[in-house]
Formats: C-alpha cells, structure tokens, sequence
C-alpha cells in the first residue's frame, strides 16, 4: 500500500515530525478501514454462505422426499400392473386349455367318425369278396355235377 503523503504547505507548519506522525495515522487509520471492510465482507459472504447453504440442504431433502414419494407411487403401480399381468395370464391360460381340450375333444370325434367309417369301408369289401368268393364256389360246384 502507498504511503500517505502531506502537502508540503501542511508539512512546513507541521513539521517534519508532526508530518511524519499525520502520515502514518493516516496508513494505520486507511489500513484499520480495509481491515474492517475485508472482516465486514468476509462476515457477510459467510452469513450468505450458510444461508445459501442451508436453502440448499432443505430443497434436497424436499426433492429427496419427492423422489421417495414418487417412486413408491411407481413401485405400486408397478405391482398392480404386474398383478393385472399375471391375472390375465392365467386367464388366457385358461382359456387356451380349454380351447385346447374342445379342439382335441372335436379331434377325437372326428378320428372315431374316420375309424368307424374305415371300419364299415372295410367291412363292405369283406363282405362283397366273401360274396364273389360263395358265386364263385357255387359256380365251380354246380359245372362239377353238371359235368358228372
């Protein structure tokens, strides 16, 4: 810091040590008010600091409580959906077993109407080959006793 100089019409009625005295209560006096002013505005920025500071803690934990808060409306929503999921799952579940067992059930009519439809196929030939065998037997047997 500059030192404080005495105008030299002030310093010839003073003197050279009243001048000197002047000066340096002038530095201690300008020193002391920078002092004050650094402590002052120190004291300040701290103050605003901790305000500052604790305006910030409180939005946190009011966020933090929010976030809380929404996460268990989410979790609970979360649960019913998978529960709504689940029940409609087994729902269709069921659905398709019975579906399943109706189709199976139409399937099994429909292969005993095929077999017994086969059966009576086979039946008919049998029968119509035992027919043609007896004409055939009977054929043979009454050449043989007109031929005799």
């Amino acid at each position: 810091m500059a030192r404080v100089q005495v105008a030299p019409a002030l310093s010839e009625r003073l003197g050279a040590e009243a001048s000197q005295a002047l000066g340096r209560m002038f530095d201690e006096h300008a020193k002391a008010c920078t002092e004050r002013a650094v402590s002052e505005s120190t004291e300040r920025f701290e103050r605003r600091l901790v305000e500052e500071t604790s305006k910030l803690r409180v939005e946190m934990a009011g966020m933090r409580a929010d976030l809380r808060q929404e996460m268990a409306q989410l979790g609970a929503g979360l649960r019913q959906d998978m529960v709504q999921l689940g029940a409609d799952l087994r729902q269709e579940t069921h659905q398709m077993g019975s579906e399943l067992r109706r189709e199976m059930g139409q399937l099994r009519v429909d292969l005993m109407g095929e077999i017994a439809s086969g059966r009576f196929e086979l039946l008919k030939w049998a029968f119509l080959f035992w027919v043609g065998q007896l004409v055939s037997i009977v054929g043979l047997v009454s050449v043989m006793f007109r031929s005799r």
